[in-house]
């Protein structure tokens, strides 16, 4: 359990960093930014949860 938890953080870090670099190219409301932000929030709710 602590390594699927461990995993999922590194998955939050990996998602974040390509949030960011796909909105630093882009405008916000850009549907590839709102996805890589919509699957961002879905980690980090996945991480509350858990």
């Amino acid at each position: 359990m602590q390594e699927d938890i461990h995993e999922l953080l590194k998955e939050i870090e990996r998602m974040r960093e390509q949030l960011k670099r796909i909105a630093d190219n882009k405008d916000l409301t850009d549907p590839k930014v709102v996805a890589a932000s919509q699957m961002l929030d879905a980690l980090c709710l996945m991480s509350v949860i858990n």
